[in-house]
């Protein structure tokens, strides 16, 4: 059930004003598009969410468009502009320019100034949910499509569908619920990596590059080890929590990762461990991803959940053959 919305959030500011701002927020952290303005891509993902969250729930749709009208968007001649583009349009080569036209022509024909990013995205939100509506295959061409994105853009075209199931609002800022999608929704870890995630981005933010996977490595590292040290229940809830056959395999990576890149001196080297367990291809082509430099915030991302885990079993003997059944009650040692 969607939660009920306060009647405080409301009276300070409307919804369409306060969404266009989140996902602003979204283009900031995430910016996809280096080539391209914040003005430019916030638009294209107004329209391309508000298609999705047409696609997938159409009570959320109906809602946010009468929010709209309250706001004073109007229709205008959305649908003339939709119809020819409908026609025409895939999702493939280089749609963005074909979408950029449309909207242009929108904006245009509603005469939204070029400054007035506000105005451009509620427009846009528009567009999107009467394509939604009236033109039946296009946001089934959008759902195909979004399966085949990687994880950053899939994450950024689904967050209209997520912010109303919590009364129009993001939970965290668009990093954070980036990680949360990676766990169940009530799960243990979920909590936890959300929350160790959340107290790392709060101070990385400020960073000039708040990706760089040595740092997320690091403290991905540490905060492995003082789970067990200082929240040992915790430690064996999200340990309990793994898919069979899981902790058997983080015990091969911990002894194929970090045991080799270990220095001499005993010393870890979370960095050396991460880049080790990237080449393995665990799950993704990281080293593709790594090459390419198009989604720092999974790379970050896998980089922190990796090292915790190893910080985690860093804290007890690694034995020969057999993973180990339980956690200790305190961290201690060098790894194994």
């Amino acid at each position: 059930m969607k939660p009920v919305q306060s009647a405080t959030f409301r009276e300070a500011v409307s919804i369409p004003t306060h969404l266009a701002g989140a996902l602003t927020e979204c283009v900031r952290e995430f910016h996809l598009d280096g080539s391209a303005s914040i003005s430019e891509q916030v638009p294209r993902l107004a329209f391309c969410n508000a298609v999705m969250l047409g696609a997938e729930c159409p009570a959320g749709a109906a809602e946010l468009r009468r929010h709209l009208e309250d706001e004073g968007v109007e229709p205008g001649l959305i649908l003339v502009h939709l119809w020819p583009f409908s026609l025409t349009f895939r999702f493939e080569g280089d749609w963005i320019a074909g979408l950029d036209g449309l909207l242009s022509e929108v904006w245009e024909s509603a005469e939204v100034p070029a400054d007035d990013l506000r105005g451009r995205t509620l427009k846009a939100f528009l567009a999107g949910l009467m394509a939604a509506e009236s033109l039946k295959q296009f946001p089934q061409s959008l759902l195909e499509a979004w399966v085949l994105l990687d994880e950053e853009p899939r994450f950024l075209l689904r967050r209209l569908r997520v912010w109303w199931e919590n009364g129009w609002r993001p939970r965290h800022s668009p990093f954070v619920e980036f990680v949360e999608e990676f766990y169940g929704r009530e799960s243990v870890t979920r909590k936890v990596m959300v929350g160790s995630a959340l107290d790392v981005h709060s101070i990385v933010r400020a960073f000039s590059d708040p990706w760089e996977i040595r740092v997320w490595a690091d403290t991905g590292w540490t905060g492995g080890r003082r789970a067990v040290a200082h929240y040992p229940d915790c430690a064996k809830a999200i340990t309990a929590e793994l898919p069979e056959g899981r902790l058997p395999r983080l015990v091969e990576l911990y002894r194929s990762c970090v045991v080799p890149t270990t220095g001499s001196d005993g010393a870890v080297r979370p960095l050396r461990a991460v880049l080790r367990f990237f080449s393995l291809r665990e799950r993704r082509d990281y080293p593709g991803v790594l090459c390419r430099g198009d989604q720092p915030r999974l790379l970050a991302h896998a980089a922190f959940e990796f090292c915790f885990w190893m910080g985690i079993l860093s804290t007890q003997p690694i034995p020969c053959q057999a993973a180990p059944t339980r956690l200790p009650q305190e961290a201690g040692g060098k790894p194994s």
